[in-house]
């Protein structure tokens, strides 16, 4: 408490220099000892003089006390007012911070609740699928589609950018999973993607970059379905405009952006 007490008086004081245009010397020096000094010199020259040296103090020190109050109640004046603005801008500039930091927290929340609901939207999401009908197989030919998710900003190896979730949608049951995930710009794979939103582990699944743009992905169990899409976490750079990306097939089907 009395550090923060002292800091005040410190910032109030240098703004009192700052009003008055001066230093803290020259105040002592012209403001407090040129009225002390001008009265002990005044009293030896008169020390000697007709009436005494006490009959002289008596005349001389209300005037000279006079001089010395006068400047000390100005510099006074000033040094309340200034505290009076010190306290004032520092309350301003603590409810302008509170007011940012309120207005933060409430675009951080409306952002979650977007990010919830994509992910709610993304998990109740349904494509249509083949069907048999009287023991025949759909002639509907298989086909993937690919769509992006923007998720968050991130570093990486003290690079800044974006992850992007690829998702990848088909119209068939593909089991076991083995595509290759190739993009028109260099991307990191973040921790593992797998099938479906929400499931927390895939069995006998294996991620391995062949290069800077290309994820082979395996994954044994589950079937990728209309009902579980295959989405992959990815790292980019924002440079990295346009990001362009597409599955293919051990059996060469590639897939086209949604």
């Amino acid at each position: 408490m009395w550090g923060h007490f002292v800091n005040l008086l410190g910032t109030v004081w240098a703004r009192v220099l700052s009003a008055l245009g001066t230093t803290t010397l020259s105040i002592i020096l012209f403001s407090l000892a040129a009225p002390v000094i001008a009265f002990v010199g005044t009293m030896a020259y008169l020390w000697r003089s007709e009436g005494g040296f006490l009959v002289h103090v008596k005349r001389s020190a209300i005037p000279t006390l006079i001089g010395l109050l006068v400047p000390l109640g100005l510099i006074a004046l000033v040094f309340t007012w200034n505290a009076v603005r010190n306290v004032y801008d520092d309350h301003t500039n603590i409810v302008a911070r509170w007011q940012s930091a309120l207005k933060d927290k409430s675009d951080l929340k409306s952002k979650l609740e977007q990010e919830d609901d994509r992910i709610r939207q993304l998990e109740s999401r349904s494509f249509p699928t083949t069907s048999n009908t009287g023991g025949s197989r759909s002639t509907e030919p298989k086909r993937i589609w690919t769509r992006y998710y923007d998720l968050q900003q991130a570093t990486v190896n003290g690079k800044r950018g974006a992850v992007i979730l690829v998702e990848g949608l088909t119209n068939h049951s593909i089991s076991p999973v083995d595509v290759v995930l190739t993009c028109n710009s260099d991307v990191a794979l973040l921790g593992e993607g797998g099938l479906g939103l929400g499931t927390a582990a895939y069995l006998n699944s294996d991620y391995v970059t062949l290069d800077g743009r290309s994820i082979h992905i395996k994954i044994g169990s589950p079937a990728w379905t209309a009902e579980t899409p295959l989405g992959v976490p990815v790292f980019r750079q924002p440079s990295d405009l346009g990001l362009v990306c597409h599955f293919k097939t051990k059996d060469g089907i590639v897939s086209s952006d949604d």
